[in-house]
């Protein structure tokens, strides 16, 4: 038969080790959800740039069909939209 004391100690051991795990995981949860809205907050961050640069071109195009002429910032626009568009 098991010595009682052991037996306590043993529980006492897996007692202490649930609870690490168990606050590791609600740490683990916590960063998780944190980078998560951070990545939430940067994708609409985007987002609105990608609407402004669009926005942004469509004018470039009636100022270049008014006859002004913008080769160097269209094609620096087009860049920056072909890398956040993917």
């Amino acid at each position: 038969m098991a010595d009682p004391l052991s037996i306590a100690a043993s529980i006492a051991g897996l007692l202490s080790l649930t609870h690490d795990i168990l606050s590791a995981l609600i740490n683990y949860s916590e960063n998780v959800g944190a980078y998560r809205k951070e990545f939430m907050k940067i994708t609409e961050e985007v987002r609105g740039l990608s609407a402004v640069l669009h926005a942004l071109r469509l004018v470039i195009e009636r100022m270049e069909q008014g006859g002004f002429s913008m080769p160097s910032v269209r094609n620096g626009l087009n860049l920056c939209l072909c890398d956040i568009d993917g």
